[in-house]
């Protein structure tokens, strides 16, 4: 079924901490959220420098550092973002009626049948784990889950039910809006 999970160890402390990050909404990003940094006008995802992988995800972390620094690097919002390309990408999500099988508590998304995605962002793997969750693979995943994991639910009964295809400019305004959701 090419269902796999990780397992991330945690002092008691640290546990109870992310246990009740996890059970409030879904961060929203706005300008007041990232007034104390500047926005990341560049995030765009090159296009041309994408290469499939090579196999399953990484033993280690995607950018180096042990699984256990990448899970804490994934736990906080990164130093920049751009709110506008992440509102976007939520009315995108909205728009694609990935809302109709997606819940993210605290947005509009109440969906039943698909993954809980209130805390996205803050994940270290995607598509069962079978993908580091860099904005790459997330990119992949968003624009071609077929070919990430042939036979999956979302393309059989989302995407190709609904004759749906993802743009380009609406995946990576995706990615930017499910990364942000810490």
């Amino acid at each position: 079924a090419n269902m796999r999970f990780s397992v991330i160890s945690l002092e008691e402390d640290e546990w109870e901490a992310w246990v009740a990050r996890q059970q409030e909404d879904a961060r929203t990003v706005t300008e007041e959220t990232v007034a104390a940094t500047a926005p990341r006008e560049d995030f765009r995802i090159d296009l041309a420098s994408l290469a499939w992988p090579s196999g399953p995800r990484s033993s280690g972390a995607p950018h180096g550092g042990t699984p256990m620094d990448f899970w804490r690097s994934m736990q906080e919002p990164p130093e920049q973002e751009n709110p506008e390309l992440i509102a976007e990408g939520r009315r995108y999500f909205r728009e694609l009626a990935c809302i109709g099988c997606h819940t993210i508590r605290g947005h509009e998304s109440m969906g039943i049948t698909g993954p809980d995605l209130t805390h996205y962002g803050s994940r270290t793997t995607i598509a069962s784990a079978l993908l580091d969750n860099t904005p790459e693979n997330l990119y992949r995943w968003l624009r071609f889950p077929e070919h990430v994991k042939p036979g999956n639910i979302m393309y059989r009964d989302g995407y190709a039910a609904a004759g749906l295809e993802v743009t380009s400019e609406q995946a990576e305004a995706m990615v930017a809006y499910l990364l942000s959701l810490k």
